[in-house]
């Protein structure tokens, strides 16, 4: 098992796991997205942030709190939804926003891809 300092001021609200095993979302009530990549060193495990995202006041991603994360079937994208009534898509990768899905008319609490890159929301 590998223990990460994931998120300094706030707790881990989501986290989801690549289905390849080489990346790892996670995502706090203070609205971060982190995402992170795995490494071996010395034969032990290791997860090395990648990219951070958003934030409360940073102007990206989520507003409220993220309650929920998602991978594509590739690994390639993520989901991840709030009490903000938004989904983003974003490249796992780099990181980076690639589209919100707004419309919701409440907190989204749940997200996931169906059917290899399509996806779903909702409460």
């Amino acid at each position: 098992m590998a223990v990460i300092q994931a998120h300094r001021f706030t707790s881990i609200s989501a986290i989801t796991f690549s289905p390849d095993g080489r990346h790892m979302v996670t995502a706090t009530m203070d609205c971060e997205v982190k995402v992170w990549r795995r490494r071996t060193r010395g034969g032990e495990v290791v997860w090395e942030e990648n990219a951070a995202r958003g934030g409360a006041g940073t102007g990206e991603g989520h507003s409220a709190s993220v309650t929920t994360a998602a991978f594509s079937a590739d690994g390639h994208r993520f989901l991840t939804a709030g009490l903000d009534k938004k989904v983003i898509l974003w490249d796992a990768e780099s990181g980076q926003e690639l589209q919100q899905f707004s419309g919701h008319s409440d907190a989204v609490y749940c997200a996931a891809f169906m059917y290899g890159e399509q996806a779903g929301s909702g409460k």
